[in-house]
């Protein structure tokens, strides 16, 4: 959890929730790490 925003702003390929569920839109949900993306 310390490592979510640095994750979530830094670039990477991100899912973000739509709001069609219990999740509040735009929220990120996913986020695509690997060393070929750095």
């Amino acid at each position: 959890p310390a490592d979510w925003p640095a994750l979530t702003g830094g670039g990477l390929p991100t899912v973000r929730d739509a709001g069609f569920t219990e999740i509040a839109p735009g929220s990120c949900t996913v986020v695509a790490d690997h060393p070929a993306l750095r």
